[in-house]
């Protein structure tokens, strides 16, 4: 530890964190930060700042820990192996303290299950049709389905896994039946689903949800 952030044997040790030139103690908090944030691949954290001291300082006090948060409200952006993290502030819980930060890499992208609640509010607000609740599970045959009465969206988990092209078909489609209160796919359902998702992305979609079904109905649904 002392070889990373250049401090010296044990009588540099026991001084408080406080007490270190500034240079030194800024070192030693990216290297304590970094140092956690390396077993968390979760979009947000959270460290105690006494409980991390104390584990490199043998004196540590309250007023060590506070200098510790403004040193890491100072730095604001940790690089943990190429992942930018960011300092997003003090989580206060009774007489303890935890700093919270969030994952801000652009090579982590949001999961499916994400991207669906994403997109299902984005089209809620353009067609003005609120649900009561996005369902996702697994289906052998079935792609989508809503019950128009308890206003409950179903998406077949298989299915996320195929791409935006794929969630956007299938949860405008559902809405759409939604907003009309009707499962029947007439004009005015084919001009507001296009207006969502133009033909030519739900015929790929489309295609693409056919072929995965197909693969499901026959027990193969792990290729493709």
């Amino acid at each position: 530890m002392s070889a990373l952030v250049g401090l010296k044997p044990a009588s540099r040790r026991l001084e408080p964190y406080r007490k270190l030139p500034e240079h030194e103690r800024l070192a030693v908090c990216q290297t304590l930060v970094t140092g956690v944030l390396k077993d968390f691949w979760t979009m947000r954290a959270t460290l105690s700042p006494t409980r991390v001291l104390r584990k490199h300082f043998r004196r540590v006090t309250s007023h060590d820990a506070q200098r510790f948060v403004d040193d890491v409200k100072e730095i604001a952006l940790f690089t943990v192996n190429g992942v930018k993290w960011a300092y997003k502030g003090k989580l206060k819980k009774r007489t303890s303290v935890k700093l919270v930060f969030e994952r801000i890499d652009a090579r982590a992208p949001a999961s499916p299950r994400e991207l669906a609640l994403k997109v299902l509010s984005e089209y809620e607000e353009r067609l003005g049709v609120k649900t009561a609740k996005l369902v996702i599970r697994r289906y052998k045959t079935r792609a989508a389905f809503c019950e128009l009465r308890s206003r409950r969206v179903y998406v077949n988990e298989s299915l996320l896994g195929l791409g935006e092209e794929v969630i956007r078909y299938l949860i405008a489609h559902e809405l759409v039946h939604l907003k009309l209160r009707t499962t029947r796919h007439g004009d005015e359902f084919y001009r507001l689903f296009h207006a969502l998702v133009p033909p030519e992305a739900a015929g790929e979609a489309e295609r693409r949800i056919v072929k995965k079904l197909f693969q499901l109905a026959e027990g193969d649904g792990a290729h493709g």
